[in-house]
Order: C-alpha cells, then structure tokens, then sequence
C-alpha cells in the first residue's frame, strides 16, 4: 500500500526529496487553488509538479474550493501535473455524488488518458456506500476511492479545518470490507483515513493507498514544537521514517 502525504507547504518538499532519494516510495496530495497567492500557493504547486512520485489531487470540496470539472481537470494536468484527479462529490450523499460523478463522464474524454480520475464513494451508511460505489464501478470508473469518513465528534483525535473530527472507525472496516468482498475494484483509495496503525489492515484489505494529514501532526502537536521549524522538520522526519518507512524494508535513522 502506498502512503499517500497531504501537503500544503513548500518548505516540506526538501524532505519529501531525501526521502524519495533515498529509496522511499510514497505519493503526495494537494487541493487546487483557483486564485494561487503567487508568494505562497503557486509555489507549492511548482514544487508538486516537480515531484518524481506519484501526485493525486483532492477536488477540494471538503475545504470549500469550488472549481468546475473542466478548471479541475485544466488544474491537474496543466498546474500540479497531478497522476489522479478525484471527481468532486457531495459528503454523506450518495445519489447527488452519483449526479455529479455523471457530469464528469460528460468532461472527462476531452481529457485523454493523461490524468486517471478517481470516483469517490459516499454514503451514510455502509449499505449506501456500498450502492454508490457499485453505481460508479457500473458507470465505468476503474478507480475507486472511499471518502466521508472523517466525522464532526467530541473529542475528535484528528483536526482538520474547521471542528474536531475523527475518523469513524466501524463505518470504514466494514465498508472496505464489503467493497473488496462484494465488488473488488481494481484501484481503490481511502480519503483522510492514512495513519501507520491501519497501515497492515489496508494492506490485508487490498487498499491501493490512502491519504491523510496525520503524518505531519508534528508542526504543532509534537514537543519539538518549542525549537523551532529545524527542530519540528527533524521530528517529523524521525517519526514518518519510524512508522512508515520502516515497513518498506529499510531501517529508520537511528
């Protein structure tokens, strides 16, 4: 399974490039930016196009980017270089992702065999998951990816923008489960639900890879926080090579 790392930093590409010098595989996700603050935006974008791995691009609805399918897919072959785009979808709605995984189809011949979109299965439950992701494997999509999994909880473990959330943990086995069991896509990715401790379960479940910002908690929940940005990067670079990489056969820095 590949580990697939949010990224919203230029800075964080130096290690993005040891590590995948060093023999590390992993992929890298970002939202678009339809108007890129030309300091800030449009310079990771630079940096991600140039990146040697594997690239997704998230539609961005989840933190309110509003984009057309064509600026979407202009975007991710044209700015980012992106290898996946994920079609924009509706959260916890599976009939209005259907609608829009349909308007999709209408855009995506234009597109070639450039960039390979990825339909995202929603739902409220694992039977509606489960009739949206079956819908969008009969429309023809060969990449499946699960999403909506990230839930507005007390205590939420894992912040995103915006309220505390939490990944719910039943709805996203059983689902996998099923999805494997009963449909068997070829591809399939999980949204926001990558952390090393699911790791071997994807693994076991087929899971192609899945994503998450959990990797770089260490900008501001790690104690190196109070040394600065060397200090938090030497951290966050201990901890992925610990807990990620070490799975793919080579030893962690000691």
């Amino acid at each position: 399974m590949l580990p697939v790392f949010v990224t919203s930093r230029t800075g964080e590409f130096r290690l993005f490039h040891q590590w995948w010098n060093e023999g590390f595989r992993f992929g890298l996700i970002t939202i678009p930016h339809k108007r890129p603050d030309p300091a800030v935006s449009l310079n990771h974008a630079r940096a991600f196009a140039g990146f040697p791995g594997r690239k997704y691009l998230d539609n961005g609805i989840f933190q309110g980017v509003r984009m057309s399918i064509e600026e979407l897919f202009h975007y991710a072959s044209t700015v980012v270089k992106a290898d996946f785009v994920f079609i924009p979808d509706v959260f916890g709605d599976a009939n209005a992702t259907l609608a829009r995984a349909e308007d999709a189809l209408k855009v995506l011949p234009r597109w070639g065999n450039g960039v390979k979109p990825v339909a995202i299965a929603q739902g409220q439950n694992a039977d509606e998951y489960m009739y949206c992701a079956r819908e969008l494997l009969g429309m023809g999509y060969t990449h499946l990816a699960v999403g909506g999994l990230l839930r507005e909880v007390p205590g939420g473990e894992e912040v995103t923008a915006g309220p505390l959330r939490k990944i719910d943990e039943p709805l996203m086995w059983e689902v996998l489960r099923r999805v494997r069991n009963e449909l068997d896509p070829p591809w399939l990715h999980v949204l926001g639900a990558l952390h090393h401790e699911r790791v071997a379960r994807f693994e076991a479940l087929g899971v192609t890879s899945a994503d998450s910002k959990q990797w770089a908690r260490g900008y501001t929940h790690l104690p190196a926080y109070k040394h600065g940005l060397a200090g938090r990067m030497r951290l966050l670079d201990a901890y992925v090579r610990q807990f990620y990489f070490a799975r793919q056969g080579v030893l962690p820095l000691s």
